[in-house]
């Protein structure tokens, strides 16, 4: 899988450019985030790799390992985008989020075949968080990520290092092991 990790001192702020679209069904406007990098256009996303007991969820979507995330909203900031999408994707609330890093991901990597809005892929910025509770407000459908809520799952730590597609994935796996980061 062709990765490029950029490194990162900071938690980085939404660039703040992009444009309202609908998804198939609904009415609804949704943001939808976009940076341009040599030419290419990429979704700009936040996701966050959420932790219980020793174990993260992620959902493995024919071989790519997907975790809470979505478009970075211009009205909230980074850590805000990973509680609002990790209430949606997974209905959890999350504390403690920390930021690992970001990379750009090409269309093989995030598993498109073709997308009309995006040429290059996404751009990723990986957080990690610790689960609190289960979110029961209300949350619209057009938001609801069904694939991530009914095939997400806990897994143990070592058997998620097997399976994630990401550096950054790794590193924020390794990193929560390590209690000294806790």
């Amino acid at each position: 899988m062709d990765l490029i990790t950029l490194e990162s001192l900071f938690i980085p702020q939404s660039t703040r450019n992009g444009f309202y679209g609908t998804y198939p069904g609904s009415t609804k406007k949704i943001w939808n985030s976009k940076v341009i990098i040599n030419g290419k256009t990429y979704r700009e996303v936040a996701e966050v790799l959420i932790f219980k007991d020793n174990k993260v969820y992620l959902w493995d979507k024919n071989g790519i390992t997907r975790i809470p995330g979505g478009s970075t909203d211009p009205e909230m900031s980074m850590e805000e985008t990973c509680m609002h999408e990790s209430r949606e994707e997974a209905h959890f609330n999350i504390k403690n989020i920390k930021y690992i890093g970001e990379e750009i991901r090409d269309m093989k990597a995030c598993g498109w075949k073709k997308s009309d809005n995006y040429t290059g892929g996404k751009v990723a910025h990986v957080f990690r968080a610790e689960y609190v509770s289960e979110y029961t407000g209300f949350v619209d459908k057009a938001d609801v990520d069904e694939g991530m809520l009914t095939k997400g799952k806990w897994y143990n730590l070592d058997d998620a290092l097997k399976i994630v597609s990401s550096d950054l994935y790794i590193k924020g796996i390794k990193d929560y092991m390590n209690p000294i980061s806790r």
